[in-house]
Order: C-alpha cells, then structure tokens, then sequence
C-alpha cells in the first residue's frame, strides 16, 4: 500500500512540477517534490519534518526541524516508522544532499 498520497498544487503543475505527502503523526511528515531549481533544472527532492510545538509561545517556522535528501524516496519511506527516520537520513544522506548542498562542496577549494 502507498502512504504517500499527491497534493500537488495547481501553480507547480502548471509549472511541470509534482508532490506528495505522508503524514506519519501529527508532529511528522514527508514530502516529496519534482520542482524546478534556482539553477533552472528540475530535480526531485525529499523533506523529512518535524514539529517541535513549544510551550507558552505560538508556533513558528522555526520550531521545524527539516532533513533533505535528494531524490523521490517515496518507496524508500512507505513504511518507515517515525523513531526510526533520523536514522534512516543518517544512513542516506552521503552522497544524496540536493542541488545546492553538491554545488556549494563541489566549489571549495581543492575539489577536482
């Protein structure tokens, strides 16, 4: 069965882009999206989040805690329970860091 259902926007359609979300609780999701980049190219792109709802204060951006990983992972992550997320990420992350992560490394000095 696929947890992931699409919700993808009209003006990312009409932009050729796609997403898709799994709610794992209430204070975690996943998304999925085919977006086109700063660098004009399209590539997909996972978001593992979490919520952080602090106390005696609204709820801001800030008390998200986001992890990105290159590539639709929605196979990957059908069914990875939330206490194990962090550590699927930690496993994958090497080498699957979006767009911007790679240029910027691939732009410090002594990298071929």
């Amino acid at each position: 069965m696929n947890n992931f259902k699409e919700c993808t926007e009209t003006f990312e359609r009409d932009e050729g882009g796609e997403r898709h979300i799994r709610h794992v609780s209430p204070l975690c999701w996943i998304s999925t999206i085919y977006r086109r980049t700063g660098f004009g190219f399209f590539e997909w792109e996972t978001a593992i989040c979490f919520r952080h709802p602090p106390e005696g204060r609204k709820e801001t951006w800030k008390d998200r805690e986001t992890l990105i990983i290159r590539g639709d992972r929605r196979e990957e992550l059908n069914d990875v329970p939330e206490d194990q997320l962090r550590q699927w990420y930690q496993d994958h992350i090497d080498g699957n860091r979006n767009s911007r992560f790679t240029l910027i490394e691939a732009l410090k000095p002594g990298k071929e």
